[in-house]
């Protein structure tokens, strides 16, 4: 696995803060002095877990969702930062009910196929992983303002 540079780490570590941050002000309850979201930005999702399920951003109203898009076949990127939510999951301890770590995949056809909650459950069992289809996938991430796109190799089947 190629090794990071200082700058790659600081930028990655960057976005996981951002994340983090991002995570608290999905909390909109507004109770007991917690603070809560104004204005129009409401992040949505409706993707199907790895059971066919869909799962919606609705049904975890007051919890924090910690959301990541990423893909399975990702070689760095993505395991490293799901190895960070597991930890920071871990060092919540009891806190840690109140958060839901959410691993949207952008690359859906290939994950299900590879079993995507054997892959998040793999880091931290409070992982949810979801894949929706192509409509389902691209109504999430510009939910989330997240773009995405396939990156072709020359050795790539697809290609």
């Amino acid at each position: 696995m190629p090794r990071l540079t200082g700058l790659q780490k600081g930028l990655w570590l960057a976005v996981v803060v951002a994340g983090l941050g991002f995570a608290w002000l999905m909390l909109a309850r507004g109770d007991g002095g917690e603070a809560a979201v104004t204005g129009s930005f409401r992040p949505a999702f409706a993707l199907a877990d790895d059971a066919g399920t869909i799962r919606t951003s609705a049904e975890f109203e007051g919890k924090f969702l910690l959301v990541f898009f990423g893909f399975t076949n990702c070689p760095d990127i993505c395991p490293t930062t799901l190895a960070e939510v597991a930890q920071v999951m871990d060092d919540l301890g009891s806190d840690a009910e109140r958060v839901q770590p959410v691993f949207i995949s952008v690359d859906p056809e290939r994950d299900r196929r590879l079993g995507l909650a054997a892959y998040t459950t793999a880091f931290h069992p409070s992982i949810l992983g979801l894949a929706g289809d192509a409509v389902a996938t691209a109504a999430a991430a510009d939910s989330f303002k997240v773009f995405f796109g396939r990156q072709f190799a020359l050795n790539d089947p697809a290609f």
